[in-house]
């Protein structure tokens, strides 16, 4: 890059080099992850560069046990899997890389040395040995503030350069260009920053581990170009003069720190060659990055593995500390790779079809899915031709793939409304260009990312819009002023201004509703003061105008009301005082009920009430009066009608009464006698406490009487009479009010006292109906409270202690009333709880949904906007996890897309063979972050290139192999197979060579293959399971076996069928036994299930036997105690049957206990023909008897057995 402005660059930015070049760029941050220390003396990584990379720079395990990666992998070439294995008669040459990224802080070993390891397999110790040295590539940083004697000669670069900005700003018609200076201190900068280098390293065997050191080469790669870039900078420093007018002696006042530049950089170059200070240096302080290690290997020939089966061997790699190479690092390392020993046949068909396989899987622009329906297509052909369609059909199917994905890309990009029509162009022809779908999607979401970068500002004034909707005390015209400034705001600053002020009026409008309601509530005259301070409180604990609004209209309600019925009780009252015919103790009863009425019905009734009663006072008059004047004896017909129709007509008692007096008069004025009489029937009449029949049989006596002494005597009478009544009225309701449980003492002594003091029957069931009625009224306010604490303790968001607080209020209070206040303020109380936990609830589901990793701003958002609308807890417990799911699956479709493309990467690769391919792609699929799949695709092609070397050498090598691992034939004629084989031009001739001595060696082991023969036929006679038929068939099998391993493999089949007849039979007798138990008819689910149970975990069949046996006791024991129970039952009801006589209860008895099943005796009942529904409902109840005892006989048993 040109630099301009040489004052500025060389004195702004070039003197910062002093500290670390700490503003270079990107690659100090790339580079610092997966570095390592390599030092004693250096501390870790973030302490050194001044940042915060969110490295773990402890991780305990790896420290502990000399690791100095934390995310070692180890692959290797060998290309086996389970199904297809090395020959172990053979030499096999296997590498193994082994690779690291991720760095642990090992500089609290004790030292800087650094080993790559390869633990062997105990099985394979002491047969693999180093084929070459190994190859380590890694990325190499070297922290300049640690490499201080460089740091301190280049200081003398940086005092030339400030030395020539001086000289420039005291003679500024000079010229001096500094740009090469600049170009080679970024030089230094570049190899100190990133060195990636590769080299040899000599592999040592320790018996059980191959090692090999990795550190030291590094310090050379880096000494060498460090050479060249300080070479660099030394010409450009002897290059650097003054030029122009009076140049001469200028440069020679900058020739000073020149000399003291060149002279430091002759220093640093001599000590950077092998053996010098700084060379020493660089190993003590470098970091190593992302480092692989190639070890390759030879496997000789491992007899002890050729034991008819493929054997998994596992290699363990790592990176260490040499201090700490112990047997726990080979067992905690999680470097660890398979190789396989073994062989299989594979035929033509199979491997036409793996091509086809292998070629689908190449394909660039199928994902998963459909390259597997091509692949089961693949494997389910019978023919070659089958074959090829199939895989022109996949072929086909990715060509569309990629045009689909392409013709849709276009259509999104011209579509982007914020990129211009060139912007847009080039996508699109990139698009056209591109080879794979991945490369298509790429680009797309380059031209996405493009357009949505294009307009953020429409992003802010959107967000800014959905705040201020979501304002909930602006109206919407005051809303819209708002979102109208907002979209005018030009800047970020304006939409924030708009914003604040927009929350600030929507604050001013709540607070204002506030002032104004709490204003009208307080001014409500028909609300008491508790009732008003109540609406005051709920405004003020309002959050929105709209609650505000509900608040109010609810105490205007509430005040009206009050209002309306107060009006109603003075119209009833003035009607009830209006009456002619009551007296005022009447009327003040009806008044008093009317003001104690809740509602306009109750005060209608009370009314009503008066009403009839006082039409009732009228008309009781009117009958009696009529009757009386009827009765008169001394008054004629006429005369008596006269008085008897003024009375019907008469409208009130008083004046019923004053007709009734004039009537009186004149009969009385018409006879003494009867004067006399009639005094006599008045004071009876007057009498209070005896009844209309009592009076009127004294009456009558006074009527018949002929002396004034006979009318005196019925007079005394009837007034003994009267006071009897009156006292035994008084005793009897003293004794029920002293009897009242819901008054005290004092208020029934009050009663009593009353009563006492009655003077009349009515009088005291006057006082008794009060007291009464007070001992219901205290009955009816227990009971209201009690009603009002179950209310209180149904609340759900109020602490034990508030429900405490208001259920004393309850106790305490003296009136309905007063306990529907509370119980009403308790309500209130419990609603502000609730939204106060719900909006703690909210905020931590905010919480929870904004630490999401993988859904972007916009899908958090919404989630959180569906949580502020959340009424309830478990609304926004169901978003916060569909929150969750959605986070996890766009983890999962990152993860998914990253697969795909390495899977397409390894696919690609040229040398590995089918099954190494598919070893790196489990790998990958079973990886769980991109690092480890950049890893396993790095390790790929590491092996990739090492793969197709050198074939025929080793080709030569295994047919050595194999021939030196014959078994039958001398020293000297395996040296002439060997001679051949060395002196062998093709693959070809090498085959040829080891089957002629493969022939030799098995002609020459035939013997020992009939003494094998005899052995294995021994074998198969000794199994115990098959029989005699099925032995001969493998006898015959092993007799026409033409090698030990058939032999071997024909053996192991017959012991396995033995294995399995010997199962076969074991299940099926479980199976008899589980459907015998199954079959019993008295045992329940969960018993017959026990002993299922315990012949499933049978191990041989007599324990089966004896698990049926006990099964069939039990069953037999269970229909034998049901049966008893069932007997007894109907016994029951034949005794107790009215039916029948005692000869034939006794009969049917006898045969019920004859019975010998139910069946039997149900039909011994049917005879009886007793109802059958009490038969039935008698013969439930015993069967129900009989399932509890047969229950109580199973848990018992249940229970012996477990303490068994």
């Amino acid at each position: 890059m040109k630099k301009s402005g040489i004052n500025l660059v060389v004195g702004a930015n070039r003197i910062t080099r002093k500290k670390l070049y700490k503003s270079k760029k990107v690659w100090m941050a790339s580079l610092m992850v997966g570095a390592i220390i390599g030092s004693s003396g250096v501390g870790p990584i973030n302490d050194i560069f001044g940042v915060d990379n969110n490295i773990s720079h402890s991780v305990a395990a790896s420290v502990v046990h000399g690791e100095i990666f934390s995310d070692i992998q180890t692959l290797n070439n060998s290309g086996t899997t389970a199904q297809n294995g090395l020959d172990p008669l053979q030499t096999n040459n296997v590498n193994f890389a082994i690779s690291g990224g991720s760095a642990v802080d090992v500089s609290l070993l004790g030292d800087n040395q650094k080993y790559a390891v390869l633990g062997i397999p105990t099985d394979l110790q002491g047969k693999v040995v180093a084929n070459g040295s190994a190859q380590v590539t890694t990325n190499v940083t070297v922290p300049l503030d640690k490499f201080v004697l460089l740091k301190t000669n280049l200081d003398l670069i940086h005092a030339f350069v400030t030395e020539a900005n001086r000289l420039q700003g005291l003679n500024p018609t000079l010229h001096i260009d500094l740009a090469g200076v600049n170009d080679a201190l970024d030089a230094v900068e570049t190899v100190l920053g990133s060195t990636k280098g590769s080299y040899n390293s000599p592999i040592n065997d320790n018996g059980t581990y191959l090692s090999a050191d990795i550190g030291t080469g590094s310090s050379e790669i880096i000494a060498n170009n460090l050479v060249t870039a300080l070479n660099q900078l030394e010409t450009a420093v002897n290059n650097t003069e003054f030029t122009g007018f009076g140049a001469g002696p200028v440069n020679t006042l900058l020739g000073v720190p020149k000399k003291l530049a060149t002279d430091a950089l002759e220093v640093s170059k001599t000590g950077l060659q092998a053996g010098g200070n700084l060379f020493n240096q660089i190993a003590d302080i470098s970091l190593f990055g992302a480092t692989t290690v190639i070890m390759p290997t030879t496997i000789n020939p491992a007899g002890n593995l050729n034991n008819g089966k493929i054997n998994s061997e596992k290699f363990v790699g790592t990176m260490a500390n040499p201090n700490f190479i112990t047997v726990d690092l080979f067992t905690n390392s999680s470097g660890s790779s398979n190789v396989f020993i073994g062989k299989e046949q594979v035929d033509d068909l199979a491997a036409e079809k793996q091509a086809a396989i292998d070629e689908i899987n190449g394909l660039k622009n199928l994902d998963a899915g459909a390259k597997q329906g091509y692949i089961d297509q693949v494997n389910e052909a019978k023919t070659t031709g089958e074959i090829n369609q199939v895989v022109d059909a996949a072929k086909a199917a990715d060509q569309k793939a990629l045009d689909d994905a392409k013709a849709s890309a276009k259509t999104e990009i011209t579509g982007m409304a914020n990129l211009d029509d060139a912007t847009k162009q080039g996508y699109v022809e990139r698009v056209e260009n591109a080879t794979t779908v991945a490369e298509v999607e790429q680009i797309l979401a380059e031209a996405q990312a493009a357009n949505q970068a294009a307009d953020d500002l429409a992003a802010e004034k959107q967000a800014a819009i959905d705040e201020i909707n979501g304002l909930k005390n602006l109206d919407a015209g005051a809303k819209q002023g708002y979102i109208d400034q907002v979209n005018e705001a030009k800047t970020t600053g304006e939409i924030n201004q708009v914003v604040d002020a927009a929350k600030a009026a929507d604050q001013k409008a709540l607070d204002d509703a506030k002032a104004s309601a709490k204003t009208e509530i307080t001014g409500m005259a028909n609300l008491d003061d508790a009732t008003k301070q109540g609406y005051v409180e709920r405004v003020e604990n309002a959050t929105t105008v709209a609650e505000v609004e509900q608040i109010l209209a609810e105490a205007q309600a509430a005040n009206q009301a009050a209002d309306d019925l107060a009006a109603e009780k003075q119209a009833a009252i003035d009607e009830i005082n209006d009456l002619k015919n009551l007296d005022a103790g009447a009327k003040q009863g009806y008044i008093d009920q009317v003001n104690e009425a809740k509602t306009t019905g109750e005060i209608n009734q009370v009314v009503d009430a008066a009403k009839a009663a006082d039409q009732k006072a009228l008309d009781d008059a009117k009958a009696s009066a009529k009757t009386e004047i009827t009765g008169m004896a001394n008054l004629d017909d006429a005369t008596k009608q006269g008085y008897v129709d003024r009375v019907e007509n008469a409208t009130t008692v008083a004046e019923v009464e004053q007709i009734l007096a004039e009537a009186q008069a004149a009969n009385q004025a018409a006879d003494d006698l009867a004067a006399e009489k009639q005094a006599a029937i008045d004071e009876i009449n007057d009498l209070k406490n005896l009844d209309a029949g009592a009076k009127q049989g004294y009456i009558d006596q006074v009527n018949e009487a002929k002396t004034t002494g006979e009318i005196n005597q019925v007079v005394d009478a009837a007034k003994a009479a009267d006071q009897k009544a009156l006292d035994d009225a008084k005793a009897s309701a003293k004794t029920e009010i002293t009897g009242m449980a819901n008054l005290d003492d004092a208020t029934k002594q009050g009663y009593v006292d009353r009563v006492e003091n009655a003077t009349t029957v009515a009088e005291v069931e006057q006082i008794l109906a009060e007291a009464q009625a007070a001992n219901q009224a205290a009955d009816d306010l227990a009971a209201e409270k009690q009603a009002a604490i179950d209310q209180i303790n149904d609340l759900k968001n109020l602490d034990k202690d508030q429900k405490q607080d208001y259920i004393d209020q309850v106790n305490n209070a003296k009136t309905a009333d007063e306990i529907t206040k509370i119980v009403d303020a308790a309500k209130v109380a419990d609603q502000k709880a609730g939204a106060d936990k719900l909006a703690e609830e909210k905020k931590n589901a905010i919480d929870q949904i904004n630490d999401l990793k993988n859904l972007d701003k916009d899908q958090k958002q919404d989630y959180i906007d569906q949580v502020n609308n959340a009424k309830t807890t478990d609304e926004i417990t169901k978003i916060v996890d569909a929150a969750k799911a959605a986070d996890q699956k766009a983890g999962a479709d990152k993860l998914a897309e990253e697969k795909k493309n390495a899977i397409d990467q390894i696919n690609d690769l040229k040398n590995l063979d089918k099954d190494q391919k598919q070893d790196y792609i489990d790998q990958v699929n079973n990886a769980k972050i991109a690092d480890e799949i950049t890893k396993i695709v790095d390790a790929a092609k590491v092996a990739d290139q090492k793969a197709g070397a050198d074939k025929l050498a080793e080709e030569k090598k295994n047919a050595i192999d194999q021939i030196n691992d014959l078994k039958n034939l001398d020293k000297d004629q395996k040296q002439d197979y060997i001679d051949q084989v060395n002196n062998a031009k093709t693959a070809d001739e090498i085959t040829k060579i080891v089957d002629a001595a493969k022939v030799a060696d098995q002609k020459a082991g035939a013997d020992k293959l009939a003494e094998e023969k005899k052995t294995a036929i021994d074998e198969i006679n000794d199994l115990k399971n098959l029989d005699k038929d099925q032995k001969q068939d493998y006898i015959d099998q092993v007799n026409n076996a033409k090698t030990a391993d058939e032999i071997t493999k024909i053996v192991d089949a017959a012991k396995a069928a033995d294995q399995k007849a010997g199962a076969d039979k074991l299940a099926e007798e479980k199976k008899n036994a589980i459907d015998e138990i199954n079959d019993l008819k008295n045992l329940d689910k969960d018993q017959k299930q026990d002993y299922i149970d315990q012949v499933n975990n049978a191990k041989t069949a007599d324990e089966i036997t004896k698990i049926v046996d006990a099964a069939k006791a039990a069953d037999q024991k269970a229909g034998a105690d049901k049966l008893a129970e069932e007997k007894k039952t109907a016994i029951d009801q034949i005794n107790t049957a009215k039916t029948l006589n005692d000869k034939q209860k006794q009969d049917y008895i006898n045969q019920i206990r004859n019975a010998e099943t139910s069946s039997d005796l149900g039909k011994i009942m049917q005879q009886t023909k007793l109802p059958q529904t009490d038969a039935k409902n008698q013969l439930t109840i015993g069967a129900l008897i009989s399932i509890a005892l047969v229950s109580v006989f199973s848990l018992s048993y249940v229970l012996g057995k477990k303490h068994k």
